[in-house]
């Protein structure tokens, strides 16, 4: 794996994991995250008890889990504006290359 696929996912799962952080600190604002994140903490005690009656059941809550992350971690993304996958890709952050390209950035109307 290359260096570069290696940053990038190491910054992808801190990213992941601070906006896991931020859902369970602050569940009242995530219903849905937060229903299936206590799904699967009750599930999981009950796992030792009843192992092969609840593997099924803990399989479809920890996909139901998976998949509220997922869509909380692609909404932070989209509330990001997109920044990070846009310095990703293009190697360059959007405001940088706005002032670059504006030879009026933080001028007034007046001034120009």
């Amino acid at each position: 794996m290359s260096d570069w696929l290696r940053c990038i996912q190491e910054l992808a799962a801190e990213r992941i994991s601070d906006i896991e952080r931020g859902l369970r600190e602050n569940a009242e604002d995530y219903p849905d995250y937060a229903t299936c994140s206590a799904r699967l903490d009750v599930l999981e005690e009950q796992r030792v008890q009843h192992r092969e009656a609840l593997l099924d059941a803990l399989a479809d809550a920890w996909l139901q889990y998976c998949g509220a992350l997922a869509r909380e971690a692609y909404l932070a993304g989209a509330r990001d504006g997109g920044r990070l996958y846009h310095a990703f890709i293009t190697g360059e952050l959007p405001t940088i290359q706005k002032r670059k390209d504006d030879p009026n950035d933080g001028k007034s109307d007046t001034e120009a």
